[in-house]
């Protein structure tokens, strides 16, 4: 499987997984694999229906991984369940801060963690603890797009001398 992942042979990886729990339900190398290349071939549908059906099978394999023993995955695989829940819309908010914040307590930060976590934030409407995110995401790695962010979420909370500061960078 980890040659498989090392190659980015996602599909395939489903496919020797899939074999792999029918036999064994909870083998969690499978369950994490399975989990993670399925989110990955999720991200790269076309369609909304068809993106919704790959993150709803990472969730279920990555939800089983994260009940058994899973060691030094279960941060990733905590990122990789927010991240998924994001992707669902607007109505999966909370679980993506729930799971996203989850990780960070495991030690496992992505380079995106804080830009999703500010998005998830923003979109139930806390533009302050978005912009606290936001800040992280940027002191991380600035772009366009986090200052971008970061402004909208200091517009949305009447801080318009903040929001023009990091509208100008």
């Amino acid at each position: 499987i980890e040659a498989l992942w090392d190659e980015q042979r996602y599909e395939e990886i489903n496919e020797t997984c899939a074999e792999l729990l029918k036999e064994r339900p909870l083998h969690v190398q499978a369950l994490l694999y399975n989990g993670f290349s399925y989110f990955y071939r999720g991200v790269n549908q076309f369609s909304f229906e068809e993106k919704i059906a790959f993150f709803d099978r990472s969730i279920a394999n990555l939800r089983k991984a994260n009940i058994l023993e899973i060691g030094d995955m279960r941060g990733r695989a905590l990122y990789v369940l927010g991240k998924a829940y994001y992707y669902k819309g607007k109505f999966y908010a909370d679980l993506t801060i729930d799971y996203l914040e989850e990780a960070e307590k495991y030690g496992y930060v992505g380079d995106d963690s804080y830009e999703y976590l500010g998005l998830a934030y923003t979109t139930l409407g806390n533009y302050e603890k978005g912009a606290e995110s936001f800040l992280k995401a940027v002191a991380q790695e600035p772009s366009d797009t986090r200052y971008l962010a970061l402004a909208q979420a200091y517009f949305n909370q009447g801080m318009v001398d903040e929001s023009e500061e990091y509208l100008q960078r």
